[in-house]
């Protein structure tokens, strides 16, 4: 089994609404795994998710939109003695020279505080690999999170997209016209918009698809008098188009279009 800590950053502003948007990240990480044939377990611990799977890989994480960041970890118990031993076991299969520890301790009952962890597993890792510390630029940096009924151990950070979970706020149309309209997908995706993908002819929406949980299903229109038609029966109030600035151009609609490429 493998386990890898899962990381949310917008989310934690949310306040009493945290619950909705995390259940909906927790969701949308099983429906991409879902899409790929992966089996995986998700849950919650503290303010980081869990994600455990017999696949040994699951990269699909950097493209989940809402989280920041993933790490496969290993497992360790919270008695010291045996936390020292699965540390050792695991540098052990890293290639480094030097390494820093870097202690966040959830569970206040553990008997030594972050810094002493810092200070103690540092020593005793030095001594048990003939590696050495090396606190401001190491080769690699052990992460030690000490939850309540067990410890997770990693040594890397792996980035993902950041934003707000797909779905958790609202729906929009999305006119394919070339690849910025592709990128304007993502885009609205990443501010917690699910997208239902039209356009005039033909166009490969499989981008959009890597990041969506949901299934996309381009619909072939004639004329954007359809999508409003689309949008008025689905209660659906904008459309999000392509444009930058310097292709910037009015569309005859009723509906609210949103062009997140302007800015760049």
């Amino acid at each position: 089994m493998t386990l890898y800590l899962c990381r949310y950053g917008e989310i934690f502003l949310k306040g009493l609404n945290r619950k909705h948007f995390e259940d909906a990240l927790m969701r949308n990480i099983k429906l991409m795994a879902e899409q790929r044939n992966l089996s995986i377990i998700v849950k919650k611990i503290h303010n980081r998710l869990l994600v455990e799977s017999e696949d040994k890989e699951l990269l699909f994480l950097a493209k989940v939109f809402g989280l920041v960041s993933y790490s496969p970890v290993r497992k360790a118990t919270l008695d010291w003695d045996e936390l020292k031993k699965t540390a050792v076991g695991f540098v052990q299969e890293l290639k480094f020279k030097t390494f820093k520890v870097n202690a966040q301790r959830q569970n206040k009952k553990f008997p030594l505080t972050s810094p002493e962890i810092n200070r103690e597993l540092g020593k005793y890792l030095e001594a048990k690999t003939k590696k050495e510390v090396d606190m401001h630029q190491p080769d690699i940096e052990l992460g030690v999170e000490v939850e309540e009924d067990c410890v997770y151990l990693f040594a890397e950070k792996i980035p993902s997209v950041g934003g707000l979970p797909v779905g958790c706020e609202g729906r929009v149309a999305l006119l394919v016209e070339n690849e910025d309209s592709l990128q304007a997908g993502k885009l609205m995706m990443k501010r917690g918009c699910a997208i239902y993908p039209f356009a005039l002819k033909e166009k490969d929406i499989s981008l959009l698809q890597e990041y969506s949980p949901f299934p996309l299903e381009l619909k072939i229109v004639k004329t954007i008098k359809e999508i409003e038609a689309w949008a008025e029966k689905e209660k659906v109030g904008a459309m999000a188009v392509g444009q930058r600035m310097e292709n910037f151009k009015e569309l005859k609609t009723t509906l609210v279009v949103m062009r997140p490429l302007v800015g760049e």
